[in-house]
């Protein structure tokens, strides 16, 4: 028997969005030389109190983007414009998070309660008033 699809197909990711690739891209060529030590002494003195090991983990190419907060203490530590790596950072979560489109008329309206005694199940907090 043979399946569609193989074996091969099971380890592979999907590729990055490019604006994820160009954030960790800066990244990588802000840091240049310095030790993720330095930069994480640099963007506490500066006032964003981080760790070596988040400041590590953000520049870990495994997919995921890393926390607006990390990457501005990041840009602290390199001493990089924090507007610019903020619209470099806004750009990779519009593209690895994008916004449903919803259609003009296409609103979640909840359903209604049908009967009085429906109320307090789904709302455990609401105490029943008798």
């Amino acid at each position: 028997m043979s399946r569609s699809g193989g074996p091969g197909l099971l380890g592979k990711r999907a590729a990055e969005p490019v604006e994820l690739t160009v954030l960790w891209g800066w990244m990588r060529n802000a840091k240049g030389s310095r030790t993720f030590d330095s930069l994480a002494r640099r963007a506490t003195e500066a006032g964003m109190p981080i760790s070596e090991c988040t400041l590590r983990r953000a520049l870990t190419l495994d997919g995921r983007l890393p926390m607006r907060y990390t990457v501005l203490a990041f840009a602290l530590g390199t001493d990089a414009d924090e507007y610019k790596v903020g619209l470099a950072w806004d750009a990779a979560a519009g593209a690895v998070r994008p916004q449903p489109v919803l259609a003009a008329g296409d609103r979640y309206v909840p359903g209604r309660f049908t009967t009085q005694a429906g109320w307090p199940g789904p709302c455990p907090h609401v105490r029943r008033r008798r």
